[in-house]
């Protein structure tokens, strides 16, 4: 596709289900209902999500989402994971995770990707704030 556009100077268009391969694109758009909820470059939509993203799987999620709501913002909350937007270093996430360790399966953090924007912007939660 990238030698298509580079050689004939044509815009492609492409459906996926597979994010991945709309990172090296120019724009990408998500769609919600049949309307465009999130629009623009994809590495400025995975900029926008902070510098990490931190998932805690357990069987607290929504006590988990609330109690660490002041420190770290708002969370995405899915059965049992909870996923933060984080903007802290490394050492601050390790005092959480510390914090974390007697109600959490599991504890990862990492950098945000394009599947994340997606999550975050097809939340009916995240709908409902960004229309209000």
């Amino acid at each position: 596709i990238a030698r298509l556009r580079q050689e004939l100077g044509i815009t492609v268009f492409l459906t996926t289900h597979y994010l991945e391969e709309a990172v090296d694109c120019d724009q990408v758009a998500f769609l919600s209902a049949g309307r465009i909820v999130r629009r623009g470059n994809p590495a400025a939509l995975i900029a926008q999500m902070g510098a990490y993203i931190l998932e805690v799987e357990t069987d607290r999620a929504s006590e988990v989402a609330e109690h660490f709501a002041p420190r770290l913002g708002a969370a995405l909350v899915e059965a049992d994971k909870v996923h933060f937007r984080v903007d802290s270093e490394p050492s601050e996430l390790a005092a959480v995770q510390a914090e974390l360790a007697a109600t959490a399966r599991a504890i990862r953090w990492r950098r945000p990707n394009l599947n994340d924007v997606f999550l975050w912007v097809n939340h009916p939660e995240t709908l409902r704030r960004r229309a209000a």
